[in-house]
């Protein structure tokens, strides 16, 4: 987690500014504006301190798309098309932290071009599609959303939201209408 937030330190530091296209005609209240890829110009950086975040951003992606989410997690997507996001622990922490956090991690180096398959072992797409997965999960299962109404009141539930939120923004426009309304 401290490497993704060094690594968004990174991003914001660089001077990109975080722009968006706008939608007429909708409900400012509800409306979220996807990112306007195009206006972002400016390469992420290459110094010695930001190479070894990078480094360290891959090593993590990489763990997180391979071992962790393979033999430590074991997901699958069940009858709900849904990954299930079991643990052995009937702690919420333990099964939505972990997931949001993954996903949060992995959407900044995949939209900051930091992402490279030769590091990580796992073919970008793949990575994407993971990285949605986890994030649509997590979105589906909170309690706001009606379906298994597992968590959403947990001290640190508005910390899992910020990283799947954060993830549904990023990737807007890959989430289909069900999932953008359960993000």
């Amino acid at each position: 987690t401290s490497v993704t937030l060094l690594m968004l330190t990174a991003f914001v530091a660089s001077g990109i500014s975080q722009t968006a296209a706008v939608i007429k005609n909708s409900d400012p209240l509800t409306t979220v504006l996807p990112i306007k890829w195009s206006d972002f110009q400016k390469k992420t950086p290459n110094n010695k301190l930001a190479n070894k975040v990078k480094a360290a951003l891959l090593n993590a992606n990489r763990f997180a798309l391979t071992s962790w989410y393979h033999d430590v997690k074991k997901y699958q997507a069940d009858s709900t098309g849904y990954l299930d996001l079991k643990s052995k622990s009937k702690v919420n922490e333990y099964r939505y932290r972990f997931p949001a956090a993954m996903s949060f991690g992995l959407a900044i180096s995949i939209k900051t071009a930091i992402y490279n398959p030769s590091a990580t072992g796992v073919p970008l797409q793949e990575a994407k599609e993971k990285t949605i997965s986890m994030a649509r999960s997590v979105a589906y299962d909170h309690k706001a959303n009606g379906t298994r109404k597992v968590w959403g009141g947990d001290w640190q539930a508005a910390h899992w939201a910020y990283y799947t939120g954060y993830v549904g923004w990023l990737f807007w426009n890959d989430f289909s209408p069900k999932d953008q309304s359960n993000i």
